[in-house]
């Protein structure tokens, strides 16, 4: 299956040939051809440097990739949650002027 990826973050842009091609031609994608039919495209990305394509949750089937993929969403809320916590901490140490 043919899909077509944003060159500057390797995520989904589009299926559709015409509007690939178009953006292929302009430098904003990357058109890969070995895609597999039966992953939905949220799980694609493409390596933009070495053009790789990787399938999040590979070799699952799509329930069990929407698991990890919260799994993961919350996982990455907390981190930032924990950043954020810290550098408002360590700006309310700093003396106000």
């Amino acid at each position: 299956m043919i899909h077509y990826f944003n060159s500057t973050n390797g995520l989904p842009a589009t299926p559709n040939v015409d509007a690939g091609e178009a953006l292929v031609k302009q430098g904003l994608a990357i058109k890969k051809e070995d895609c597999p039919a039966d992953v939905e495209s949220w799980r694609l990305s493409v390596n933009v440097e070495t053009g790789a394509l990787t399938v999040f949750a590979e070799g699952k089937q799509e329930a069990d990739a929407l698991i990890d993929k919260k799994t993961a969403d919350d996982e990455a809320y907390a981190a930032g949650q924990e950043v954020s916590k810290a550098a408002e901490a360590a700006s309310s140490d700093k003396p106000r002027e």
